[in-house]
């Protein structure tokens, strides 16, 4: 088992296991959208102010990013490196610890 921040893999014989935060994806398709966004900043097309949350994809989960001072402080351009992905792309990402 391999500790990396919060992701802990656990691995076997051509096998892995991925638990994040207490949150898993539920199916492949689930975890090849994860995969998709890993290390990206993302948010939903729309206006509502909770369309305009921008979360960062991390471990397989999406965690609410509450300020854009710590998206400059690691390195992201902001707004440019913030990807508007799918609604249902989204929604498909389990939600992690939001990130303050």
């Amino acid at each position: 088992m391999v500790m990396i921040g919060s992701v802990r893999r656990i691995a076997f014989v051509g096998f892995a296991v991925l638990i994040v935060l207490g949150t898993a994806c539920s199916s492949p398709h689930d975890a090849s959208i994860a995969k998709k966004y890993e290390g990206k900043l993302v948010r939903r097309p729309g206006s509502a102010p909770d369309d305009q949350k921008v979360y960062l994809v991390t471990g397989g989960a999406k965690r609410w990013v509450t300020s854009k001072d710590w998206i400059i402080a690691h390195g992201f351009h902001w707004p440019t490196d913030v990807e508007t992905i799918s609604s249902d792309d989204l929604a498909l990402l389990p939600e992690g610890m939001a990130i303050h």
